[in-house]
């Protein structure tokens, strides 16, 4: 085996490596917008019930009477 050999499997090697860091860090970032969407999804859920609740109080307050 030469040297060129050597070092073409080498670089092969480190650059296999960085992929697949590469692929784990961009994984990571999306698993991570998802959440934020799905908390900010979940929170105008949470908006629209208290804006329901809110309208609605006052003909529950007049029923109530």
């Amino acid at each position: 085996m030469t040297a060129q050999e050597i070092e073409s499997r080498v670089f092969a090697a480190k650059f296999a490596v960085v992929r697949v860091i590469a692929a784990v860090a961009l994984f990571a970032a999306i698993a991570a917008t998802s959440n934020a969407n799905a908390i900010l999804a979940a929170d105008e859920v949470r908006a629209a019930v208290a804006v329901e609740m809110v309208r609605s109080l006052p003909v529950m307050v007049a029923d109530a009477h």
